[in-house]
């Protein structure tokens, strides 16, 4: 043991016991519990809740991503506040596709997508929601080879989605972030979604 034992001090300071060592220039405090079954007090903050969550307070991070975009999707179809493209029933969303999509609401979906994904990440723009829907595309005899998801379509979502205020551009940041307003409402459609799990 490093140094000797100068005026060794048994006192009780809060259920522990402190001994002072001498080392030289330096004395160290010591503390040891008085007995070994000894724990700490419990604090409010550190106990477990029981039951389940409130559904006032679920986000978009306590539900299912594909509940979520599927009631998201129908909120903005309902609002009627999305701009939608004249050739939406024609365009397609990779390249790689030969047809568009089938479901004539795809465009609903792909905002209620992007608009979760920029909550939970801001600061993405077109290249790397691009790149979030891409595909692999078939050459025939030749090697498959990634392609990204078209650039017109995602532009167009992310123009129709701050035509709503749910997402913004902000000075000297790139990308797209959600706005105040963006963000009460996705957690308002979480916060149904969940009520209507737990029911």
């Amino acid at each position: 043991m490093i140094g000797e034992i100068a005026d060794p001090k048994l006192n009780s300071f809060n259920g522990l016991s402190h001994c002072t060592f001498d080392c030289g220039k330096k004395k160290i405090l010591w503390f040891r519990p008085d007995k070994i079954d000894w724990t700490p007090p419990k604090r409010s903050f550190l106990r477990r809740t029981s039951g389940k969550m409130s559904t006032g307070g679920a986000t978009v991070k306590d539900v299912s991503p594909h509940e979520f975009v599927k009631a998201f999707a129908a909120f903005l179809k309902k609002s009627g506040k999305l701009n939608i493209p004249d050739h939406v029933d024609l365009a397609k969303t990779n390249i790689s596709k030969e047809l568009a999509p089938y479901d004539p609401d795809w465009y609903y979906i792909r905002a209620a997508a992007v608009a979760r994904r920029i909550y939970l990440q801001g600061g993405q723009g077109v290249g790397r929601i691009r790149r979030k829907y891409g595909a692999s595309k078939r050459r025939g005899s030749r090697p498959c080879h990634y392609s990204p998801g078209i650039g017109g379509v995602t532009r167009a979502v992310l123009r129709s989605l701050e035509g709503m205020k749910i997402i913004q551009k902000v000075a000297d940041a790139n990308g797209r972030y959600i706005t105040s307003t963006g963000q009460r409402d996705l957690d308002r459609i979480a916060a149904q979604v969940a009520q209507k799990k737990s029911a």
